[in-house]
Order: C-alpha cells, then structure tokens, then sequence
C-alpha cells in the first residue's frame, strides 16, 4: 500500500515535467557525471538498443554515440523536442516490445515508486531485455545526504513537495528475485557542475520548481547538506548515489 507521504511521480512532476526536460536538455554538462558513472557501472561497451525510463535527457548519446537509444516515461511528455519521441508507460514498463533491448539505463527512477511500484520496474525491465541485457540504474540511498537533502530541504522550499522511499543496499533482493543474475549495488560519488553560482541557482530553481529564496540561502543550504567545491570559478555539487546492476538470464 502506497505511503501517504511520499510524493508520487505524477505529484512531483506532473507541473513542470516539460521545463525540468528542457532544462537538462539545454544544459547537459550539468549532469554528466551522474551519467557517466551510470555507463560505467553497466558495463556495455558496445553498439546498444538502449531504453531509458523515466527520461532524463539526451546525455546518454553522448556517451553511446553507436547506440540506438529509446525512452520512455510516466507522463505524457508536450514539449516541441520530446513529443511523439518519449513512449507514454507506467511502473510496469507496459507498451514496451519485449526482449528488445539490450540495457535498461535509467537515474533515480524508483524514490517515487512505493514497493509494488518497484518491483514492478524491476519486473517490466526483465520483460523488456533480451537475454543477456542489462539492466543498470543508480538512486538515492535511504539515510543518505542527498536522502535529506531532497526530503527536508527541498520538501520544504519546493512548490510540488518532495518526500521519496529510497532504495538500500538490500533492495538487491529485489532484483535477484525479478531473475536477473549477477546482482551488485556500490556506492558512487557523482557531481553536479555548474559555471557559476548565478547558474546552480537558477539550475536548481528551475529544476525542483523552488519557491522564491536568495541565492546565497540556497548555496548555504545545498552546502551545508551536500558540499560544494570551487575550481577555477566553476561549483561542483557533491551528488552520491547508489547504484544497482543485474543481468537477464540466457535462456
């Protein structure tokens, strides 16, 4: 049974999901190293069918320019760059062809998902590889500080709240009995990079849909819970996740 607490994928974003898409797709820089560790930790190293749910952007053509790479989400998606070109799905991964694909890639696509919902993700995933495919995500840790990063400070200041039920180490579990093999889950520290704090403000405005503040209340919070570092006038955002792999059985 749902948490009446947790804000649900539709709640989150349902206001705002065609600014967040336009936002990451014009500034794609932002979050590479999130993708980055998402590529490396699945281990693909060849030319791909690749899904991508929920979307998250274009970054993933970046790093597999032989890929042929698909996407889907939870809501219908209106802006000009995505429409027609994200398939419209739910928890299960419905509407997807399956044993398709050969990796489903994805970022933080289950801390609005109560524990059916995700084992459901977890599931559909399964149905939509072929054998062999890998499914590779990375999410928010449970206690984690980006944990309460995102359910105390942007709860509080964010227009369609945000409270999640994250993941643990154990949710390997989940997968393993979904019939993936070769489970693993580590923790990586990933980062958001921006070229000025004038930038990460309005970034993170935009992005969580914030409620008016200042600017250096916002760079003192997200400091205070996460860590900020400057390097030659640039500001990285620590962002840690942990991420989670598992394999489809050759059948």
């Amino acid at each position: 049974m749902k948490n009446a607490n947790t804000t649900s994928y539709k709640d989150r974003l349902s206001r705002h999901i065609d600014a967040y898409l336009s936002l990451v797709t014009s500034h794609p820089k932002v979050r590479l190293s999130e993708f980055e560790s998402l590529v490396e930790y699945a281990q693909i190293n060849h030319a791909l069918k690749i899904l991508e749910a929920p979307s998250e952007g274009r970054v993933l053509e970046q790093l597999c320019p032989a890929a042929f790479i698909d996407r889907a989400d939870f809501l219908k998606i209106k802006a000009s760059e995505y429409a027609d070109k994200v398939l419209v799905t739910d928890w299960s991964l419905a509407n997807i062809n399956n044993s398709h694909y050969d990796a489903v890639l994805a970022l933080a696509p289950i801390h609005h998902a109560n524990s059916v919902e995700k084992t459901q993700y977890v599931s559909g995933a399964y149905k939509a590889l072929k054998p062999n495919g890998v499914l590779a995500f990375g999410e928010v840790e449970s206690g984690s500080s980006l944990h309460r990063f995102l359910d105390e400070f942007i709860h509080k200041h964010s227009c369609s709240g945000h409270v999640g039920q994250y993941p643990s180490a154990d949710f390997t579990s989940v997968i393993e009995d979904a019939g993936f093999n070769h489970v693993s889950s580590d923790n990586k520290l990933s980062y958001w990079c921006f070229e000025s704090a004038d930038f990460l403000y309005h970034y993170l405005t935009q992005l969580f849909a914030l409620k008016p503040m200042t600017k250096m209340f916002l760079l003192d919070s997200v400091h205070a819970y996460l860590g900020i570092s400057e390097n030659n006038g640039q500001l990285s955002i620590n962002w840690p996740l942990r991420f989670y792999r598992g394999v489809k059985a050759n059948i």
